[in-house]
């Protein structure tokens, strides 16, 4: 199942290469004792988060990404998002 997610973000994103739309990469803070959640304008298609780990623990239901850290103090990490209509990516720092 991974495999499949992991190959139809990279076709997404190739894709979005190929456009030549720019990608912006913002950062978000993620705790141990809060959540924090991303609404996107259209249905999530999926994700991929850089870390090998469960350092960082993402769930998505429709257009919203919640996130929360697994473990404190984390090495910072990256989330790909896609939408039906667009490529996000994302910056995840530990904050206290």
């Amino acid at each position: 199942m991974k495999c499949i997610i992991f190959l139809g973000l990279l076709v997404v994103s190739v894709s979005c290469f190929a456009q030549k739309k720019e990608v912006k990469v913002d950062t978000v803070q993620v705790s141990f004792t809060m959540v924090s959640s991303i609404l996107f304008d259209s249905q999530i298609m999926g994700y991929d988060c850089g870390t090998p780990d469960s350092s960082v623990f993402v769930k998505y239901v429709d257009n919203r990404v919640s996130i929360v850290a697994n473990v404190e103090d984390f090495e910072t990490t990256n989330l790909i998002v896609v939408t039906m209509n667009a490529y996000y990516e994302y910056l995840l720092e530990y904050v206290m």
